[in-house]
This record gives structure tokens, C-alpha cells and sequence, in this order.
């Protein structure tokens, strides 16, 4: 498996690597002259852009499978996410040395998104929370999206074990740093959501500014230059949307989200919707694959019923009376009776 780095502008290949194992993010350090790759494995390496030739360097490991990773500002902090549950706060360059832990989420965590000048981090998880939290592992701010998972008619109902069960996955999620909006959308649902993350008092708050249903569920979705958001969809004839979102009158601090109209796309973005569309034979391969996020939920068996039925079966047989011993000498000569009549009748 390789990793390519492409220049935008020259249309050339910078570097290209191999990897052992399939990479889960991808992050680039602030003067671009390294690249950090996460895998499925949990290991974390080092690539060098300007010095292709290098071998990577292993930075760190988790012991279960990277979803995902930032780094902050100032490269001074690499924060990762796994599949375990946790969040883990390392120094940078030398990982090796871990800061804090953020602990809190009860699920896989698939997402992080840095606040910079706020030192904090936003984290997203199966359980079916965002959470905020500062470098230091402190729980800032938690809040469930409310967004119920919808399963296919032709699959059996799962047995569940908590309420977080039932609210469906973030598959996608995007952070404005200039404007604080946070876009949400799920595997199972094609509502999408938008928050606003504010600072109050010394500690940060999300709240849901607005949602809106889009024709399906999107594949992925990011902030542009602009501040426009961008949404992939698995569609032919409209593979891009863009969403801008405006201030409601009287408060500036309250936006709506609104889909821009045809009419109004740049050549740009129509040249980019073209371009998807004839080339859907490439993309159409993917239209079966399932969500990647339902791969990462862990069987989950809830045997309690089973138990006290166990114990409860166990129980009566101990209280049933045993025989005493007259009763059981007595059912041992009725046992020899038979014999002895039969002898004597020889």
C-alpha cells in the first residue's frame, strides 16, 4: 500500500511511500515539511516530504486500531483517538512521552477537531456524543445529537444494551475555526447538522444551530476557504453541494444554513461537478460499500437473562427434598424382591 503527496499547483508527485498497513488519517506538521501517518495497527510514523528517500520514524503506538488525529498549532501536542475509547494527549516530536488522557466516551472515538487559541479539543464517538475538552484531559462540555439510528428492514433487530445503541454514528464531521461552526452528518441518517462552539466564561460550549435533510447520506464533507461548506454525494447528476450559512436578523450570533442555488456556483465548482459526473464509473464502485464506522462497533452479548434462569433452575433443585434413608433401604430391598422370587421359583 503507498501513500502519495500531490502539489496542487505543479500537478506533479512530490513523494511516494509504502506503508505496512492501511492508513487511517493523515496529518502534515505546520511548515509542511513532514508528514504523519496513523494506521489501522495503532502505530503512528514520521515521513519526511523534502527527503523522500528517508525511512519513516515510528513515533508512537495504541494498543487498538488510530481513528483518527490532529496536531496543534504550535506542533507542540499530537492528539489521537482509538477505537477503545480513549483520547490520548502526546508531546511532539517525542510521542513517546504522553501529557494526558481524555476519558469519558463509552464508544470508539472516530473524530477530533482542534480549537486553536482555546487549547481545547472536540472529540465524537459511537456513544453517540460530542464532547470538549482541554489539553489537560478536563471535560469542558458533552452533549448527544439525537439523531436515531435507522437499521435496514431486511436486518434483525439487534439487542440492546444501552441507550446509545440506538443513536446513530457520525460519519462525517468538519470544524470552521473561523466562524466556530461544527458540521455533523451519520451513517444512517441524512440529516445534516451544524453547531456553533463558543467560548463562555472560561469554558467552551456546543450548541445546535441548525439542521437540514439532504437527499442522502453524504460521503464526506469539509469547510472551504470561504467558509462555505462542501458536501460529497454518492448522487451522479448532483455529486457537490455548497452550503453557506448567514446570521438570522437581529442576532449575529444564531446563523441558518442554505444551499446555494445552481445559478449562483462559481465556473469553478461547476467544472468540478462535471468533472465527477463523467467520471462516475470510478466513484459508482463505492455506492455498495458499507459505512466504515459500522466495521468498529464491538459485539456487544448481554447473558444476564440466561444467568438468572441458570441460577433460578439451580435453585429449586436444591430446595426439592431428598430421601431419607429408610426410604432408600426400603427401595433397595423392593429392588432385590423380583430376583429373589425368581430364584426360588428355579
Amino acid at each position: 500500500m503507498s501513500n502519495t503527496v500531490r502539489g496542487i499547483s505543479k500537478k506533479h508527485t512530490k513523494a511516494k511511500r509504502s506503508v505496512n498497513r492501511r492508513s487511517t488519517s493523515v496529518v502534515f506538521t505546520s511548515d509542511d515539511e513532514n508528514i504523519l501517518v496513523a494506521d489501522k495497527s495503532g502505530d503512528v510514523f514520521k515521513y519526511s516530504v523534502t527527503e523522500p528517500s528517508s525511512e519513516g520514524q515510528l513515533l508512537m503506538g495504541h494498543l487498538s486500531m488510530l481513528l483518527d488525529m490532529k496536531l496543534t498549532a504550535d506542533d507542540k501536542y499530537l492528539v489521537t483517538c482509538d477505537r477503545d475509547e480513549k483520547i490520548r494527549v502526546s508531546h511532539f516530536p517525542n510521542a513517546y512521552n504522553i501529557y494526558s488522557y481524555c476519558l469519558g466516551h463509552t464508544d470508539f472515538v472516530t473524530h477530533l477537531a482542534y480549537i486553536p487559541g482555546t487549547e481545547a479539543i472536540i472529540s465524537a464517538s459511537g456513544d453517540g456524543t460530542i464532547r470538549c475538552w482541554n489539553l489537560k484531559g478536563e471535560a469542558l462540555h458533552c452533549l448527544s445529537h439525537g439523531i436515531q439510528a435507522k437499521t435496514e428492514a431486511e436486518e434483525p433487530p439487534l439487542q440492546q444494551t444501552k441507550p446509545s445503541d440506538c443513536l446513530a454514528i457520525i460519519r462525517c464531521f468538519a470544524y470552521n475555526p473561523h466562524s466556530g461552526a461544527l458540521a455533523v452528518t451519520f451513517d444512517s441518517s441524512p440529516v445534516l447538522q451544524v453547531y456553533k462552539v463558543t467560548n463562555e466564561e472560561k469554558t467552551l460550549c456546543i450548541n445546535l444551530h441548525d439542521d437540514h435533510n439532504l437527499p442522502c447520506v453524504p460521503w464526506d464533507i469539509q469547510f472551504g476557504p470561504d467558509s462555505s461548506l462542501w458536501i460529497l454525494l454518492p448522487l451522479q447528476e448532483k455529486p457537490v453541494a455548497l452550503f453557506t450559512y448567514l446570521p438570522e436578523a437581529g442576532d449575529a450570533d444564531t446563523f441558518k444554513i442554505k444551499e446555494l442555488e445552481v445559478s449562483s456556483l462559481s465556473k469553478e465548482v461547476l467544472q468540478i461537478q462535471k468533472t465527477l459526473s463523467e467520471d462516475w464509473d470510478f466513484f459508482k464502485e463505492s455506492l455498495d460499500v458499507p459505512c466504515w464506522t459500522k466495521a468498529l462497533a464491538k459485539s456487544r452479548v448481554d447473558n444476564t437473562l440466561d444467568y438468572l434462569k441458570r441460577k433460578e433452575q439451580q435453585m429449586k433443585k436444591k430446595q426439592q427434598p431428598k430421601p431419607s434413608q429408610s426410604e432408600g433401604k426400603l427401595s433397595e430391598d423392593s429392588a432385590k424382591e423380583p430376583s429373589a422370587k425368581v430364584a426360588k421359583m428355579e
